[in-house]
C-alpha cells in the first residue's frame, strides 16, 4: 500500500498515541518511521500486523519537549 503519515507533537507535555490496525485477514510487515520536525529520523522499526490485529506506538516518547514531528508506516 502507500506510505501513510501522522503527524505529532510534545508541545505543552502533550503525549500522542499512534494506533494502527491490519484490517486483513493475512499478517502484515510493515516499517514504522519517527521524523523530527528537520525531517531527521527519529526512530526506524520493523512491524508486524497479526491478521486483523492492531499496535498501539507513543509518537511523543521520540520528540524533544516541544518539538514536533511525524510518523511514517510503510507496508
Amino acid at each position: 500500500g502507500r506510505p501513510q503519515h501522522v503527524f505529532s507533537s510534545s508541545r505543552v507535555g502533550a503525549q500522542n498515541w499512534v494506533e494502527l490496525s491490519n484490517t486483513l485477514a493475512t499478517p502484515v510487515a510493515a516499517k514504522l518511521e519517527m521524523f523530527g520536525a528537520n525531517g531527521a529520523v527519529k526512530s526506524s522499526q520493523d512491524v508486524f500486523f497479526p491478521p486483523n490485529g492492531q499496535i498501539h506506538f507513543l509518537a511523543s516518547q521520540f520528540l524533544a519537549a516541544g518539538e514536533t514531528g511525524s510518523a511514517r508506516l510503510t507496508a
